[in-house]
C-alpha cells in the first residue's frame, strides 16, 4: 500500500525552533531568576522554607484575525522533585520551544512548502525581535553567572 497525505487531510502544520541550554542546578529557580515570575505568584517564591519545584512558563497567542495561525513559547525544565529533595542536580538540558502552528486545510493550489514559509518567517521574526533579547540571552547570562 502507498500512503499519501492530501492537502485536505492536513489538520495543522507546525514550524518549531528548539533552544537547549545545558545546566547543572535547579532549572525552575534559574528560569524564575532569569525571567521573573508573574506578580501574582512572586510572593510565593519568597515563602520561608519553600523551594521552587515546578516552573515551566508558557504563552500562546494568535498571529491572525481568525486564530488559524498561532504561536506557542514554552520553557521546559528537566528538574524533578527528586533532584530538589536530594540537592543533586545532573547536567541536563533546559529547553525553550517556539512553535508556530497553522490550523486547517491548505488552500486550493497551495503546497506544503508554500504553507510552511510564512510559519518560518513568523518564527524567525519572533525569535529575532523578542525571544533572543527577552528569554535566550537572560537564560544564558544566568547560567554563565552560576
Amino acid at each position: 500500500y502507498t500512503m499519501s497525505v492530501s492537502p485536505l487531510e492536513c489538520e495543522s502544520l507546525n514550524f518549531m525552533f528548539v533552544f537547549d541550554f545545558t545546566y547543572r542546578g535547579n532549572h525552575n529557580e534559574l528560569v524564575a531568576e532569569a525571567l521573573g515570575v508573574i506578580p501574582g505568584f512572586e510572593a510565593l517564591t519568597n515563602l520561608a522554607g519553600s523551594k521552587l519545584i515546578g516552573y515551566d512558563p508558557a504563552i500562546q497567542f494568535a498571529l491572525d484575525e481568525d486564530c488559524r495561525t498561532q504561536c506557542r513559547i514554552t520553557i521546559e525544565s528537566r528538574t524533578s522533585t527528586f533532584h530538589v529533595r536530594a540537592g543533586e542536580f545532573p547536567e541536563e538540558q533546559l529547553s525553550v520551544y517556539l512553535t508556530v502552528r497553522r490550523y486547517g486545510s491548505l488552500e486550493p493550489g497551495m503546497n506544503y512548502g508554500q504553507a510552511i514559509k510564512p510559519l518560518k518567517e513568523h518564527a524567525e521574526r519572533i525569535t529575532e525581535e523578542y525571544l533572543i533579547g527577552n528569554v535566550l540571552v537572560p537564560l544564558h547570562q544566568a547560567i554563565a553567572i552560576k
